[in-house]
């Protein structure tokens, strides 16, 4: 990023990558079926302010929050739809007219993305090092799919300019 005294405006990029055990949605429930499991994914770029507060020459804390956007790619499965379809598949051989939903949703997305982080950081250069952080973020919904949070601890490297 680029650093104003205590303030410092920066460019971030990343993914995330989220396993889904399972969801709820409106596909209905069949008895002794579980409903569903998937990923989401997003690729993110995003502006960050920053505040930064230097204890040492070495070590400084940094607050602040990333707004952009990321794409974000959902692909689910329903075990309802699944375990559906293979009850019925030889009514649906004797009635060719009657199509079932497809078991597997996907949607993509451009979304919009808030997150607000806190680091530390080690200096290991004069325009750099590594740090550590929580941060907590949002991307919005994707029609079908709500909003998706996550917290996370963070380690990596920093590098101004």
């Amino acid at each position: 990023g680029y650093s104003m005294g205590m303030l410092e405006l920066g460019i971030i990029t990343g993914f995330n990558h989220q396993e889904v055990d399972s969801f709820s949605g409106n596909v209905g429930t069949i008895s002794g079926t579980s409903p569903g499991n998937g990923e989401i994914s997003n690729y993110y770029i995003a502006i960050r302010p920053n505040y930064v507060h230097e204890f040492t020459d070495a070590m400084a804390l940094r607050a602040g929050t990333s707004l952009g956007f990321s794409s974000r790619h959902n692909h689910f499965e329903s075990n309802d739809i699944n375990s559906y379809v293979s009850t019925l598949s030889t009514f649906l051989a004797l009635a060719p007219g009657i199509t079932l939903p497809n078991p597997v949703f996907q949607e993509e997305k451009l979304c919009f993305l808030w997150d607000f982080h806190t680091t530390l950081q080690w200096a290991l250069w004069e325009s750099g090092g590594i740090l550590f952080g929580y941060r907590f973020a949002y991307v919005t919904g994707t029609g079908d799919f709500g909003g998706q949070v996550a917290n996370s601890f963070e380690f990596g490297g920093r590098w101004g300019f």
